[in-house]
């Protein structure tokens, strides 16, 4: 950082520190630490150089120190030169003479300062992990999860942290309730188990015969199938529709061929996104799955587009 941007930064009250090599993270910041990064990218100019701020800090008085109440969250930041010019095509130009500059002090508005400053809920399909964070080291912390069916289940906290065992996947767990003294967080359960096990979870409050066609449905859109149209799901107000309705009987092998085309088109643009994940195992997987899913929709189907299609799909899977 230059020396005016200190100075100007500093003159604006703002705190800057600067962490000796020797600093360690604590244990709450161990490697495998599960919380998602909220890093911001800030591209820096002036005449002569260019320099790339990343850092966890948004841009207000609270998350810089320059409030009238003392920080309540650790910001790090990292600054150092860089040639990078994506970020200019990315956003609109910044113009400061027709910009004004402001920061809004929420000092007056956040008079009570909450203790319970962030948690969280997962669930590996074999546990539910709950963590949370607080100032107040004494006040136990008490946590109710809710689950797909009404069930609930309370689990106290101990340092910030509990888990309880759950392998139940048609009782999903969906929300956790976190609550200290007055203070009350409430979050929805990440599930992290693998994309085969996701595959196999019933939606929430959905009726298994209506849920498959949905899936079906909805799957076949996300690849450039048809439209969904909720008249044309059985139980939802209509009746599905069978293949080639659209022409005449005498029109067969015309329909047979619109239907052949649109088919093989999901097909390609299943293997698109399976290229374009190839560097994520985790989203390789999925899309992997979803091909699997979508041999088995046109290989149950009839007619000859079907069944060359599915034979297709299974010779892509394999290589």
């Amino acid at each position: 950082m230059s020396r005016a941007v200190a100075k100007n930064l500093e003159s604006s009250g703002v705190q800057i520190e600067c962490l000796p090599k020797e600093a360690r993270f604590t244990e709450q910041h161990r490697d495998a630490d599960p919380r998602w990064s909220h890093a911001k990218l800030y591209l820096l100019r002036s005449r002569r150089r260019r320099r790339l701020l990343v850092t966890s800090a948004n841009w207000s008085a609270s998350a810089w120190g320059a409030g009238r109440t003392p920080p309540r969250n650790f910001e790090l930041g990292v600054i150092f030169e860089s040639e990078w010019t994506d970020l200019e095509a990315l956003g609109e130009p910044f113009d400061p003479s027709d910009t004004v500059l402001f920061c809004i002090d929420r000092a007056i508005e956040e008079e009570h300062a909450s203790t319970l400053g962030w948690v969280q809920a997962s669930w590996d399909g074999k546990r539910i992990a709950l963590c949370a964070r607080s100032t107040d080291g004494v006040a136990s912390i008490n946590a109710c999860v809710r689950f797909n069916g009404g069930a609930q289940k309370n689990i106290v906290l101990v340092k910030g942290e509990a888990s309880m065992p759950w392998d139940d996947t048609e009782h999903t767990p969906l929300t956790a309730r976190f609550v200290q003294g007055a203070e009350m967080l409430e979050v929805n359960v990440l599930d992290v188990r693998s994309p085969a096990d996701f595959a196999k979870t019933l939606l929430p409050e959905v009726d298994p015969a209506i849920e498959k066609a949905l899936r079906e449905a909805f799957l076949l859109q996300r690849y450039g199938g048809p439209v969904v149209d909720s008249e044309s799901i059985p139980g939802l107000g209509g009746e599905r529709s069978t293949a080639g309705a659209a022409a005449p009987a005498a029109d067969y092998a015309v329909q047979a061929w619109i239907d052949g085309r649109v088919a093989f088109s999901v097909v390609d643009k299943w293997q698109a996104a399976f290229d374009q994940a190839r560097a994520e195992p985790l989203l390789l997987e999925r899309v992997r799955l979803d091909g699997e899913e979508l041999r088995a929709i046109y290989a149950r189907r009839e007619g000859p587009a079907a069944s060359l299609v599915a034979d297709e799909l299974r010779w892509r899977i394999d290589e």
